[in-house]
Parts: structure tokens; sequence; C-alpha cells
């Protein structure tokens, strides 16, 4: 797939036969451009003279979604991705797992897609808030959390797995509700697969690497990785460690070690957590995918879950690392969303020899909520069976 730096910023063309305007864009991928865009013939009588058209062709009909008639919205999400000018697998498989499970009411509406000679369009469901890693700005209360986990489940999502779950792929709108998972660029349906080095390295689970002892991986197993490594940065706003890597990585070898030793409570010690989420956490981040507990029964515990934050007893006793983490999650609120244009940058917990008691630099990742991830994990509980 060409990278995003070859694609132009298109702003202000107007496309898809003269029906849509790229009014501004929002946001940058590895691959592709995401633009706000709007009804171009509800705006035609004061179009500036600076718009430019560019023709395209729309797909046949049968390529549409069936909501696409029906959607009274004139703003539209567009993501635009460089075309090759042939058959393009990876385009081919997200247009068609994207449509397939985009009648889901927590899945970005797909409306259509059209291509012209350069470049081919995504016209999907716009949430103004952003990602889950721009929108949340403050943690909940656990009444709050309690409230935003009654959503119903969901039913599978047609075997379709999403491979690149976290923070900015799932959407919320300005009150932090209605989550909705987006961007299905590495989604597969194979319930077993040899494609390594699918998804965000800080989110990937330890047999999704391209390892020596690494053969094939299930994809639905790693799905419930990166939703619980979701969470951690939701609660904490840190991420754990750079890559599930014992060997690689000295955090998640440290982790992986201690829990070893049956120290489940690991996590509490060196993170602001309750000591129920520690131990979940300990059952969740198991490097033998098989002896993991399953989504459903990890999305059950933390929704049944007294509370997710340490209490403040335990951070008065706390060392003053994992105090200065407490301080930094502004709970128990959620506010308003941030700037659409901000892309705040991945961080991780800075580990010292003796991580009980030493982190020589910390380093604060977007602070998020977790209320949301609970009402979002509660209607992920039936994603794969």
């Amino acid at each position: 797939m060409p990278s995003s730096k070859n694609l132009p910023d298109l702003t202000g063309s107007i496309v898809d036969d003269g029906t849509l305007l790229l009014a501004k864009l929002v946001g940058v991928g590895a691959y592709g451009k995401l633009y706000r865009a709007i009804d171009a013939q509800s705006c035609s009588s004061s179009r500036p003279s600076s718009w430019s058209s560019t023709s395209s062709s729309s797909l046949p009909s049968s390529s549409l979604s069936s909501t696409t008639s029906s959607t009274a919205s004139s703003v539209y999400a567009v993501k635009c991705l460089k075309s090759s000018g042939e058959n393009n697998p990876v385009l081919d498989s997200e247009r068609t797992l994207h449509f397939r499970v985009s009648s889901h009411a927590n899945i970005v509406t797909l409306y259509r897609h059209f291509s012209d000679t350069q470049h081919t369009f995504l016209v999907m469901e716009f949430h103004g808030s952003g990602g889950m890693l721009q929108a949340i700005t403050a943690g909940a209360h656990q009444a709050h959390l309690r409230r935003h986990s009654r959503g119903r489940p969901i039913l599978p999502f047609h075997g379709v797995y999403h491979r690149d779950i976290k923070p900015s792929n799932i959407l919320v709108d300005h009150e932090g509700g209605n989550p909705c998972l987006t961007d299905f660029g590495m989604a597969t349906t194979s319930q077993v697969t040899d494609e390594f080095e699918r998804g965000t390295r800080e989110f990937m689970s330890p047999e999704s690497f391209d390892m020596p002892l690494n053969r094939r991986y299930r994809p639905a197993l790693s799905d419930a990785w990166a939703l619980s490594i979701t969470l951690v940065n939701l609660v904490t706003t840190l991420l754990p460690w750079r890559s599930a890597r014992i060997m690689c990585d000295d955090h998640f070898y440290t982790f992986s070690f201690t829990v070893g030793h049956k120290r489940p409570q690991f996590l509490h010690s060196i993170l602001p957590i309750s000591r129920a989420l520690a131990a979940l956490f300990a059952r969740a981040f198991i490097v033998d995918p098989n002896s993991r507990i399953s989504l459903n029964q990890f999305a059950r515990e933390v929704q049944e879950m007294e509370e997710l934050f340490m209490s403040e007893k335990d951070v008065r006793k706390a060392s003053p690392p994992v105090r200065q983490i407490a301080d930094w999650v502004p709970r128990p609120r959620i506010s308003e969303s941030a700037d659409s244009d901000e892309h705040p940058e991945l961080r991780t917990l800075e580990l010292g020899s003796n991580p009980n008691v030493e982190f020589p630099s910390l380093h604060r990742e977007n602070v998020a909520g977790g209320g949301i991830f609970l009402r979002f994990a509660r209607r992920v509980r039936f994603w794969h069976k």
C-alpha cells in the first residue's frame, strides 16, 4: 500500500462527481488521509472560486452500503488512499470487510466508496470528537463507569478480526458515548494466520510478532490482548511496554518474570490501579495465548469490578512514582474532546532496575477515561466465538 506521504492535500476539492466537498483535513495515517466532507450541493450557491473540482467515478450500486440512500447526514468522514491503478488486495479487503460489519451500531458506517484516476475514497460516518485517544481527556468515577458499562452486548462481527484495536481507532461522541470501531485496513477473516507484524506495536500480542518460535496465531486472541492494553492506557494514561517481546523489551520481561513467580499484583505496585484489575491483567497478559483469560470473561469481570483505580488509602501508601501517576489521572469526570488536530505521542512507563521503587523517567500518555472503555468492552463480549 502506497504511503500517505505521497498523497497531496485535497482540502477544498470536490469529488464523487461533484457531490462531496473535502472541507478539512482531520487526520493522517500511514496509508491515507482523512477529511471532513460536506454535501457540495448544499453549499454550491456560496462556493468560493478557490474550490477545485475533480471528477470521480462511483462504483456500481451493488458496492454501496444499504444505509447510503437512507442517511440524512450531510457531514461525512472521507478517507483518501493512493490508487495504484490496478487491483489492490489490501484495499479491496478493507472495503469488503468494513462493509460486512458496517451495519452494526458500534462500527463506523461505511456508506460507499469510489475512485478517480489517482485516488480511492471511502465515505464513512463522521464522528466529531475523533478517536478515544484524542476525545477523552479525563477519567470517570465509578458510578459513571458503571452507567456506561450497561450497553447491550453485540453479535459476532461476522467472523471479522480487526488486528489494530487501539484508542485512536475507537471513535466516540462529545459525551464519551456510542463508541465505534473504525479502520479495517488490518482486518482479516482467517481464524488462524501466519501474517505477522499486523497492528500497532504497543498493542500487539507476543505471538503476532515475527519471532523465530512463532508459527501461526489466532487474531481473535490478539484482539483481546489489544483491548486489555487499551484499558491499561485509558485507566492510567500510560502504556506498560513498547512491545510484548520478552527478549526485546525490559518492561515486558520484568512483568512476565514477576507475574510468573506468583505475584499477580505486580502492576498494582507500579501503577495506580486496583488490586482486582492488576490480578485480571496478570491473567490477560500471559505469553502463552492458550492460557489467557477469554475476551468474554475479561469484559465480564471488568464490568463487575467495584473499582478500577487504586484506592486513596493505597495511593497514600504507594511509592512516589505511583503517587505521581495517580496525580496525573484527573478523575472523576469526562470532559469535552481535545482538538481533533492534535496527535499525542504514545508513551510508555520507564522502569528502573527496581520497578517497585524507582522510575528514572515517567512519560505521560494522552489522558483518557475508563468509562468509555467499559461501555465498549461490554459490547465486544461476543465479538469472536
